[in-house]
């Protein structure tokens, strides 16, 4: 055997593969990281706003000190400093085809909005702290946020509402993502629903990169290398890159769910593993950053038909002019490379924003994403494909913000999916 040996390679140098290779390096294995492009952070990016020295997340950015425990000891190990996000001051709301500032929604339709609230309560009950309760029917609520009854029954701007939040979190279109994405999210978020809003509380001071490089660290890691083969042979494992191979006992491949198909694997994927490689995820979010002028200090929007769910006043800058964040999901109605596209987006929260430049970074057509972050989408759970990474292929062990139970598509979520892998390959080399 001319390939180099390790006990263990890790693919991919996001946050679920760099916690699993520190916990394995520690417990004495000798382990690589394995990572296709030139930095470490996976769908995390931190990076300067393009033609300029300020740096904005192009990726994952916030987090919850009192709700995501796993990235929250992450934090604290490194001594990484957080910042409370600001709250917000001044909102606009576009629901119903029209413009508020008071409430999102006419008064008239608050009765109906409580009714939806009482069965979306009801619905967290049966997913508590996000955990599925093994044997219970999922059915009703494994379904598209659209053909919910308590939700599809809604009036329009409360509906508009409900799916600005839904794309805006899910990336998609609502009938792009299940209801069981929310109960199992808002039951970790200690089943609140103002959590949508609130519950992101904070921000890395230096952005992912500072907790990333923290994690990376004392690594053994060879960028720009991208594994396009898992062969399984005489009871090694080996990765086929484009300029070697390399051999391992025991692989962790944390490569996101939408890129797979990349990957050729020998024997291939088990049959539910790989339809849903075929399948793919939904979520297809569309991040934006614009520097702008007269954007309202604190100011925040949510809206429906708007080219943009969510916008953000987050930075100001020196000059005066304002950083503004925003997500969208439909790319046939925004391009966030576009000023023109992304001030038409903007001034439909508010007429007097004017766009200077903009920034993004096209995650759809990354070639180690071809996508964002996973949500859960209808029958992901009653089709059973929650489950089709869980086990190990020979040798190989799945990881990642995609296959967390809990907290899936989150930071929290790959956080705690490094940590459980880890800790299932050292059981299993230690007792073979």
């Amino acid at each position: 055997m001319s390939a180099e040996q390790y006990d263990v390679v890790v693919i991919g140098a996001g946050f679920s593969g760099l916690i699993a290779a520190r916990d394995l390096s520690e417990n004495g294995y000798r382990v690589l990281v394995l990572e296709g492009r030139d930095r470490p952070g996976g769908r995390t990016w931190y990076r300067n706003f393009k033609g300029s020295e300020h740096p904005v997340e192009m990726g994952g950015t916030w987090i919850s000190r009192e709700w995501m425990p796993t990235i929250t000891s992450e934090v604290d190990r490194y001594d990484i400093e957080l910042v409370e996000q600001a709250d917000c001051t001044s909102f606009v709301w576009v629901t119903g085809g029209q413009r508020r500032t008071h409430a999102p929604i006419p008064p008239e339709e608050f009765a109906a909005v409580e009714k939806s609230l009482v069965a979306l309560h009801n619905a967290m009950l049966r997913t508590p702290d996000g955990e599925l309760i093994k044997g219970e029917d999922y059915s009703d609520l494994d379904v598209p946020i659209s053909d919910w009854p308590p939700f599809a029954e809604l009036p329009l701007a409360s509906r508009d509402f409900l799916y600005a939040w839904a794309s805006m979190y899910g990336g998609s279109k609502a009938e792009d993502v299940s209801v069981m994405h929310f109960t199992t999210m808002l039951s970790l978020f200690g089943s609140n629903v103002s959590a949508l809003h609130y519950g992101l509380s904070h921000r890395y001071a230096h952005g992912t990169k500072s907790l990333i490089d923290a994690l990376a660290s004392e690594r053994e890691i060879r960028y720009g290398t991208r594994v396009i083969g898992i062969e399984q042979n005489d009871g090694l494992v080996l990765l086929h890159t484009s300029g070697e191979t390399v051999a391992a006992k025991r692989v962790i491949c944390t490569v996101p769910i939408n890129a797979l198909h990349r990957v050729d694997f020998v024997p291939p994927l088990p049959e539910q593993a790989a339809g849903k490689v075929s399948k793919g995820t939904n979520s297809k979010s569309i991040k934006s950053w614009a520097r702008c002028l007269n954007v309202p200090e604190g100011f925040m929007g949510v809206g429906w038909g708007t080219g943009f769910e969510w916008v953000a006043h987050l930075y100001t800058l020196e000059d005066g002019t304002s950083l503004v964040c925003s997500f969208g999901h439909d790319k046939s109605v925004l391009d966030a490379s576009s000023v023109a596209s992304v001030q038409a987006a903007l001034q439909q929260f508010d007429p007097a924003i004017e766009v200077l430049e903009v920034d993004t970074h096209d995650w759809n057509n990354d070639e180690f994403s071809d996508g964002t972050s996973m949500i859960v989408d209808p029958g992901w759970i009653t089709g059973g494909d929650c489950h089709a990474f869980a086990e190990p292929h020979g040798a190989v062990y799945f990881a990642g913000a995609d296959h967390s139970l809990q907290w899936t598509g989150w930071m929290e979520g790959a956080a705690r999916s490094g940590v459980a892998v880890a800790e299932r390959v050292r059981k299993d080399l230690f007792s073979s």
